[in-house]
């Protein structure tokens, strides 16, 4: 370690004692309510006006531990510096100056020492719920929902996937003690890394500068800044770029939620997350990830020709996510990064020269789940919609994983989120049969003939997840917790809202509020009252509001069918950063031979299907919240709207 690292590192240590001192001058004078606030809305008229804003506390979240090596480590630096020489600078120079930080560094590690030592004092619970999961029994932490049964148990790495809810300091092990992530787990070694890229909504720098590898390159994925929308690159300090998209008119939002971190091994980490890259995701709400190991190839490989993705590989994954990452506008970040590493001139330190090294440099056989993309635009053609335009992309991964509903079955689709978007019958018929059908020509057909949509009633088969007034009230954090939740009462009092189609999210893991953003596809048997036709105008929905046996439906194992790929599927779920809203997902219009998709938001999740053997226990174990979920009582629930409520 060079004296400007050490520099760098006693700054850091200085500032985090500064951050505690104002946090007990804070304490003191603390309201009655300390809101939690972190906009992450992506309701329609959410633009680059409105930048992410956060009240987070998050003294109590830097590892003790890993702060207690770095003080050790500061404090053995007198002893191992004074066997060190410089051949740029005067022996009698470096001699003084060396004289000097040893001291410092020396007292200031005492000084860390202390605080920590207070900090942990102070805070006793805290320590003592981090410290008791590290030390669960075995038998509690290997339970995760795992992709692939030929796993590979090689240490920590996860070379066919993993899908875990991130750790919470407040979720109860009793209630749920499945395996979890952690960021700085999903990290792993930081001596290994060499490059990162992550997108986020919102972002807290200085949280992330204390968990990434202070030497490591960084290309952060922003919401852009200016009115226009109009993509641009920033480099910041420490070998970080700052890059953002184009987005029509600076309306929208980059909503994607994803990283890849390149070891210096040759391993490739992917994550694609429903959180954001502030530490109040990572301990306070629940998020979800899904994390997965790519190996580097032995040899490159060209790019895959057209007739693959049909029977899809993991390197068409490769190529669409590649796509993902050109329409951020990340390659001029990344040879801003090129251009500025301490090995410019020959760019062998930076192991990524090109996006398209992604596919032909590393070996993505093993990936088995489908990138579902939302990239913000106007899309014409059905080749254009299916691989970037929302539920178009969604429609498509269904039809390639084989689970197009059955025709004597029903599908039944729970949305949560933590979003609420303004919901026509339209939309909700729209979306309801791309999922259904994998498929919207017969929708866009029905139109052109004259089937009016707004004649429609919206789908009885969508439960719509989204927290209730006394879920928050009732939830770990109350209502100062529920900061993260969107909903409005312009549209919850709207005349055709489908409030009918409202249940409450209750986690699974206690009293805690969910960020997670999933929809849970199940295929369950007709009854006499599911003879709905989505492309009859004259058929009336025989969905009544509060019926008894709505929620009773439960997926039909035996409703399998045999996909394109001989696959046999029970359903299907989706992951990622989309929330149920027609900004996420899209608006598609004009005709069966000529549609347009438009998109407002970046978003970017994964979808994989569910067994067709016990597909009610595959469908709960994955779902995050309590199944069957809470119908809202009319006339006594409603929403939780913190404009109302807070």
């Amino acid at each position: 370690m060079d004296s400007d690292d050490e520099l760098q590192r006693v700054l850091e240590l200085s500032r985090l004692e500064e951050e505690e001192r104002l946090h007990r001058g804070k304490q003191g004078k603390a309201k009655d309510k300390e809101v939690i606030e972190i906009l992450d809305s992506d309701d329609e008229q959410f633009g680059v006006n409105s930048h992410p804003v956060i009240n987070v506390d998050d003294d109590d979240d830097p590892n003790f531990q890993e702060q207690l090596a770095l003080a050790i480590q500061a404090s053995k630096i007198q002893g191992n510096k004074q066997h060190c020489t410089s051949e740029n600078r005067s022996s009698t120079s470096y001699s003084s100056t060396r004289t000097s930080n040893d001291t410092f560094l020396s007292e200031r590690a005492k000084m860390e020492q202390e605080r920590l030592a207070r900090l942990k004092r102070l805070r006793p619970n805290l320590v003592l719920e981090q410290e008791g999961r590290n030390d669960d029994p075995p038998t509690k932490r290997q339970k995760s929902t795992t992709l692939s049964e030929d796993r590979i148990p090689t240490g920590n790495l996860l070379w066919d996937g993993e899908i875990r809810q991130t750790a919470n300091i407040h979720a109860s092990p009793l209630r749920d003690a499945s395996a979890v992530f952690r960021l700085t787990e999903i990290l792993g070694d930081k001596s290994d890394i060499q490059f990162i890229i992550f997108s986020s909504y919102c972002v807290d720098i200085d949280w992330l500068r204390r968990i990434f590898p202070t030497s490591c390159p960084v290309v952060y994925v922003a919401q852009p800044e200016t009115q226009d929308g109009l993509p641009s690159v920033k480099d910041m300090p420490l070998l970080w770029v700052k890059t953002m998209p184009r987005l029509r008119g600076g309306r929208g939002c980059m909503h994607m939620k994803f990283m890849l971190v390149f070891m210096r091994s040759g391993r490739l980490r992917v994550m694609i997350t429903t959180a954001n890259f502030v530490s109040y995701d990572w301990k306070d709400i629940e998020n979800t990830a899904w994390v997965q190991d790519i190996p580097r190839r032995t040899t490159t490989c060209s790019s895959t020709n057209d007739q693959e993705p049909a029977q899809f590989s993991g390197s068409f994954f490769a190529e669409q996510l590649q796509g993902v990452l050109k329409a951020l506008n990340v390659s001029p970040a990344l040879r801003s990064v090129l251009s500025q590493s301490p090995h410019a001139a020959s760019n062998n330190d930076c192991p990524l020269q090109t996006l398209d090294d992604l596919s032909s440099l590393w070996d993505w056989s093993r990936v088995k789940v489908r990138l579902v993309i939302s990239l913000a635009g106007r899309w014409e053609g059905w080749k254009s919609i299916e691989q970037f335009g929302g539920h178009g992309s969604l429609s498509k991964a269904i039809r390639e994983i084989g689970a197009v509903c059955p025709s004597d079955k029903e599908l039944v689709l729970e949305c949560q989120g933590s979003s609420i978007g303004t919901y026509s019958a339209s939309w909700l018929n729209e979306f309801y049969v791309a999922a259904k059908r994998g498929s919207s020509t017969q929708w866009l057909d029905s139109k052109r003939a004259g089937a009016r949509s707004q004649q429609l009633a919206a789908p009885a088969n969508i439960k719509i997840l989204f927290p209730s007034l006394r879920t928050v009230q009732a939830s770990v954090l109350g209502e100062p917790g529920g900061g993260t939740m969107f909903c409005r009462a312009k549209q919850w009092n709207g005349k055709n809202f489908p409030r009918h189609l409202f249940h409450d999210s209750n986690s699974k893991r206690g009293g805690i509020l969910m960020h997670t953003k999933m929809i849970l596809a199940t295929f369950a048997d007709k009854t006499a009252n599911s003879s709905y036709n989505l492309l009859s105008s004259g058929e009336k929905d025989s969905y009544k509001a509060g019926s008894a046996n709505h929620d009773s439906h439960s997926p039909v194992t035996k409703g399998w069918q045999n996909g394109a790929n001989g696959n046999r599927v029970g359903g299907w779920c989706y992951i990622g950063s989309h929330n149920f809203t027609p900004s996420a997902w899209g608006n598609l219009s004009g005709t069966s031979s000529d549609p347009v998709m438009n998109v407002t938001n970046y978003e970017l999740g994964i979808m994989f299907a569910l067994s067709p053997v016990e597909t009610d226990v595959a469908a709960c174990k994955v779902a995050t919240w309590e199944r069957p979920p809470r119908k809202y009582l009319l006339g006594k629930d409603v929403p939780w709207m913190q404009d109302e409520h807070l």
